[in-house]
């Protein structure tokens, strides 16, 4: 066991954004762990198909629905059920949804955030709160292949990244300002491009593939030669585990981490694309399509010895393997295996159950 599971017996976890891809496999591990899961998130956000629904983990939990824009509805949930742990997923998370909707962007990812920490400024109770925001919030000029830093210089002027560094900066200020005296501790997560079975958001470049490749028609792709730090979700979801555990022993109230791939080698779309073909003999076909409204950095790498040092990572699933199951979670999913035994079964093999 990777976790230590006395740790997780009983405890009262609140997850913002719980029905989303990340916050279901997350409810499932923590599930698996004895913890008390208590879930919030937008009914409007919830794909089809669905993970969370697939995984019939509504009445496993504490679920409730309703916009976490909604100050009044967040504080009396957080009163009631008084969260040990937080992991804020809850975003519009999507860059196309933000560009084309920036006011929704903007106010669900920093109003939303803002209201969780005005819910827990007077709070007397200790709380380690996990808060996701993205690998993007990096100033990120693409003149040259670099690997950001935790420290490297945070802004942008795309709506989706410049809202998660709003994000950042008031929840730095709340912890340095507001939460000096009472026992909440916040930590950051800038993570990769987070894949693996069962995200059907839209946009999102696997399932799009599978589909396209079943029923044999064209993708099209707007940025064939982007690099992205590939990493399974199931490698994430470890780090924010583990990172919510360490935080008890540490007095910073404030932290952030960077969590990839440990991988040194660059992976573009193409890459992915050539992968599944080769290994898989799927024959993915593609068009290239050019995009002049929003445009998407063209290199995103991460730093994450500081994760793999302090919370002693060790990654289990490389770029092909992290590439290769999430495509045969979705063959099985699409030959009608149940989605809770499939993400068992990866969960067995990662060593989580």
């Amino acid at each position: 066991m990777i976790f230590n599971k006395s740790y997780w017996n009983k405890k009262k976890v609140l997850i913002t954004g719980h029905t989303g891809f990340k916050g279901a496999w997350l409810s499932l591990i923590l599930i698996n762990l004895g913890a008390n899961v208590i879930g919030v998130s937008n009914k409007y956000k919830i794909s089809n198909p669905s993970l969370f629904k697939e995984l019939k983990l509504k009445n496993k939990i504490n679920h409730n629905i309703f916009d976490i824009r909604n100050k009044r509805k967040l504080n009396d949930l957080i009163k009631q059920s008084k969260p040990d742990i937080i992991f804020h997923f809850a975003a519009v998370s999507i860059v196309k949804e933000n560009f084309l909707n920036p006011m929704e962007g903007y106010t669900t990812n920093f109003n939303g955030t803002l209201n969780l920490l005005e819910s827990l400024r007077k709070s007397k109770k200790s709380i380690n709160i996990i808060i996701s925001t993205t690998d993007k919030v990096y100033v990120n000029e693409n003149s040259k292949i670099k690997y950001f830093h935790e420290d490297d210089a945070l802004g942008s002027i795309d709506t989706y990244a410049l809202s998660k560094v709003m994000v950042e900066q008031v929840t730095k200020s709340y912890c340095l300002k507001y939460f000096v005296d009472n026992k909440i501790k916040v930590s950051m997560v800038r993570a990769g491009n987070v894949i693996g079975g069962g995200d059907w958001a839209e946009d999102r470049l696997i399932p799009d593939l599978v589909r396209t490749a079943l029923k044999n028609k064209k993708i099209m792709i707007r940025n064939l030669d982007s690099v992205r730090p590939w990493q399974h979700v199931i490698e994430a979801l470890t780090a924010y585990i583990l990172l919510a555990q360490k935080m008890d022993k540490s007095k910073k109230k404030y932290d952030y981490y960077n969590i990839g791939p440990f991988n040194k080698k660059i992976y573009s779309v193409k890459n992915v694309i050539d992968t599944i073909n080769k290994k898989l003999d799927i024959n993915i076909k593609y068009k290239k399509i050019k995009i002049k409204k929003y445009k998407e950095d063209y290199i995103l790498l991460l730093n994450s010895k500081k994760a793999i040092k302090n919370l002693k990572l060790k990654s289990k699933f490389k770029f092909e393997k992290t590439i290769l199951k999430t495509i045969k979670w979705y063959i099985d999913f699409y030959n009608n295996k149940n989605a809770i035994d499939i993400c068992n079964s990866d969960l067995k093999e990662y060593g989580i159950l």
